[in-house]
């Protein structure tokens, strides 16, 4: 008879060879597990990774299928300002409200000023051109977004790579001389859900006071093995959009009377 030691050598080495259903998938290194413990925790996590432009660590606080729906709405929303996929379910056929014309003029200078920084995220995550193309064919606008999710290989990723490549340098707060860090309070828990007011200083010209106090409710769910995270699908994170540096030409056609085209590079697909 074999020695255990090598006995179980051999079954270690077998089992290392089996075939798995599937190849496993290289995924981006996940930032360290928040704590989950209570709402509170997971919430001054998110606050102090908001802090510091942390971004990874930010969304590793947000629960899988906030983070889920969140990657999608943000993805739709660069795909139309890029290919302009509401087209086919607006009213008048052309992607802009019909009683907002302006909108359309407005929708192509972005598109030619933002295009440079937000292409190559959708070209990261597997969304090309050509994909646009066939997201919406045969499909309701609830499918074609569902397609989209389903699209999307790491969710995670992509809302941290959008959020980098939108983003300013400092979150609200820190754009003030001597303003507070954001303050979780009121945290009441009910079952596996939880509700909190987060209290920060906003320099959002719409709010009236300078600087104003916003009080914002947050939502928190628990989940089995990790415990809580953010749950809120309303999440406000608390950066700017960053300035535009790289200028592309700008589009050629008139504003309102012609057809929206937008610049594509070679690699686009």
């Amino acid at each position: 008879m074999l020695p255990r030691a090598v006995m179980v050598g051999i079954a270690l080495a077998l089992a290392g060879c089996s075939p798995s259903p599937e190849p496993p998938v290289a995924k981006r290194p996940a930032a360290n597990r928040p704590p989950g413990d209570s709402p509170e925790a997971v919430g001054g996590a998110w606050i102090d990774a908001m802090d510091r432009r942390d971004f990874a660590a930010a969304v590793a606080c947000v629960a899988p299928e906030t983070v889920k729906q969140l990657s999608t709405r943000k993805a739709w929303g660069l795909l139309d300002l890029r290919d302009n996929v509401e087209r086919r379910y607006a009213k008048d056929g052309t992607g802009y409200r019909e009683d907002a014309p302006w909108t359309r003029g407005r929708a192509n200078w972005l598109r030619s000023r933002s295009f440079a920084r937000i292409d190559p995220v959708l070209i990261q995550h597997g969304l090309t051109r050509g994909g646009s193309r066939t997201l919406t064919v045969g499909r309701s606008r609830d499918e074609a977004e569902a397609e989209l999710s389903r699209r999307i290989r790491d969710h995670a990723a992509f809302l941290v790579d959008y959020l980098n490549a939108t983003r300013e340098d400092l979150p609200e707060w820190r754009k003030g001389a001597n303003w507070p860090k954001p303050v979780l309070a009121k945290v009441a828990i009910r079952g596996d859900e939880a509700e909190g007011r987060l209290t920060y200083r906003s320099s959002h010209p719409e709010r009236g006071n300078d600087p104003p106090e916003v009080d914002a409710l947050v939502r928190f769910v628990k989940l089995p093995v990790v415990g809580w995270r953010v749950g809120d699908h309303g999440l406000n994170w608390p950066f700017g959009f960053a300035p535009i540096k790289d200028r592309v030409e700008d589009m050629k056609e008139p504003l309102l009377d012609a057809p929206v085209k937008n610049p594509r590079p070679k690699d686009a697909g």
